[in-house]
């Protein structure tokens, strides 16, 4: 109102835009106006209005007030006296996001990383799964910054840099730098494709900030769609990229219109139903169809094309499948991780450290004769190939030797799953050797154990009655099992009855001796 009868006079962002006179955020306000003597009156003549309707006064040691460049030092000192706040040279950050932006804009967005790095630093003493370290990167970490991301670009540096402090956060261990096994790449695709899910700063701010361009783009009426969209055309409305510029671009603006940018380039028509322009015995395309249904320069587009083989396809929608599946099964999460790990050889066998540079035997430690890798540690040594013949699976693992480690356990989980589904008994055994076998072979080689037939029994017997047991717990049922005779225990007690006979709880056995 003070600004409808000129007692003072707001910004503008642009010459096209509506005046901004103030910034209401919960009991936060931002106030702008010209800065002379009359402004300055009014402002300290409304707060004192406001006070004194209110019940509420103004805490004065709490604001402070920030002049343009090109005000005089005499004039700020004589407003300065009016307001009776202090000044500042720069407004820092509001509500969390900075407002005011040097040259270097990687000094405004560094504490991001300072608050990540942090977090991650908090954690250090505990001893955390890397199952549980997943669900604190997506819930924890990554939301830090969400906040922020929906409004600005970030700089590539903060991006990468907070990035590869997660991805060491989740390879580590109690503080230490670990080693990366896997792409960041492939680690942070959907766990569909064949990754964790663990969310790539870059796309999720792209990603947030197209949300507020889409918001700006369906309700033009908003404040901040009058101030960006007059001075530069949305590229969403034109159907095409927005090349210029004119003026000096706020960095705000910039990443917004960035953004739709990337979307407009990344439009792509669609044909409909291809698979009537493909001529299904020759596996081509149908040139005389297409030239008859479409313009001349589009139908040469269109053959220019190439088209996949069924092979890669089939084998495409495979992988995919299969990398679904590694996560819906009824398994132990570090089961799920495990295997994982597995497919995309990332463990730490000799072959894969030798690759990193370290100077080590490659040798198998259980057989002697041949390099450590994972189709040897699991599969082709004879340690793995006795443990697989005789285990209750009866698989014979040196047949087809062809076949890659990762397609031989992918065609393994996707035969069970088929025949018995997610819940299937065969898989949680399947994966309860490949484990024995992975922690036999870490307790010869770190623990100086023998690694002999009988620790592998052991170790696969210890992690089936394990596996049963989060099962049972996973199916709401209580593992101790209660005495429903038990008269006279009082609430929240029960009763237990040294020397009565235990019952044993059964799980599948490893061998059966021959």
């Amino acid at each position: 109102m003070a600004e409808d009868i000129n007692m003072i006079k707001g910004l503008w962002v642009t010459r096209r835009s509506p005046s901004i006179s103030h910034l209401f955020f919960a009991d936060d306000a931002m106030v702008f106006f010209h800065a002379n003597t009359d402004s300055c009156t009014n402002v300290v003549n409304i707060l004192e209005r406001f006070g004194d309707i209110s019940g509420q006064q103004l805490n004065l040691n709490k604001s402070f007030v920030k002049f343009s460049k090109l005000e005089k030092v005499e004039e700020v000192e004589d407003l300065k006296a009016i307001l009776s706040v202090g000044q500042v040279q720069v407004l820092d950050r509001h509500l969390g996001a900075p407002i005011d932006f040097t040259a270097r804009k990687m000094n405004a967005f560094k504490y991001f990383v300072d608050k990540v790095a942090a977090q991650i630093l908090s954690w250090a003493a505990l001893n955390l799964s890397q199952s549980v370290k997943l669900i604190l990167i997506n819930t924890v970490l990554i939301s830090i910054p969400s906040h922020v991301m929906k409004c600005f670009k970030l700089p590539a540096s903060i991006t990468n840099r907070t990035d590869s402090l997660i991805a060491r956060f989740w390879w580590g261990s109690r503080g230490d730098k670990g080693m990366q096994w896997v792409k960041r790449d492939i680690i942070q695709r959907p766990k569909g494709m064949g990754g964790l899910g663990i969310r790539s700063m870059v796309y999720l701010n792209d990603t947030l900030l197209f949300k507020q361009v889409t918001r700006m783009h369906c309700n033009p009426q908003l404040l901040v769609a009058h101030c960006i969209d007059p001075i530069h055309e949305c590229p969403l409305c034109m159907g095409e990229p927005s090349t210029c510029f004119r003026g000096n671009t706020s960095w705000g603006r910039r990443g917004l219109f960035n953004v739709a940018n990337k979307v407009v380039k990344g439009y792509h028509w669609k044909i409909g139903r291809v698979k009537d322009l493909i001529s299904p015995d020759t596996r081509t395309w149908n040139t005389t169809i297409i030239r008859e249904r479409f313009e001349w320069s589009i139908a040469q587009e269109i053959l220019e094309m190439e088209l996949p083989s069924n092979e890669e396809k089939d084998d495409a929608i495979a992988d995919n499948v299969f990398c679904r599946i590694i996560w819906k099964l009824n398994i132990p999460p570090k089961w799920s991780l495990f295997l994982w790990k597995l497919v995309m050889n990332g463990m730490a066998v000799k072959s894969n450290l030798v690759k990193r540079g370290i100077e080590i035997e490659d040798y198998c430690d259980s057989c002697g004769t041949t390099e450590e890798d994972l189709q040897h540690l699991f599969r082709m040594c004879s340690f793995a190939r006795y443990a697989w013949k005789n285990c209750s699976l009866n698989i014979l693992s040196e047949n087809d030797e062809s076949t890659p480690f990762g397609q031989w356990i992918q065609n393994y989980i996707m035969l069970y799953h088929s025949e018995d589904g997610k819940k299937s008994e065969r898989i949680g055994m399947f994966i309860g050797v490949l484990w024995s076998l992975w922690l036999t072979r870490n307790g010869r080689v770190f623990s100086n154990q023998g690694g002999y037939l009988a620790d592998l029994f052991r170790n696969y017997n210890t992690a089936m009655h394990n596996f049963s047991v989060w099962k049972t717990k996973e199916e709401g049922e209580d593992v101790r099992k209660k005495d429903n005779n038990n008269n006279g225990a009082p609430p929240g007690f029960q009763r237990i009855n040294i020397g009565s006979e235990k019952e044993e709880i059964t799980y599948p056995q490893m061998l059966d001796w021959k």
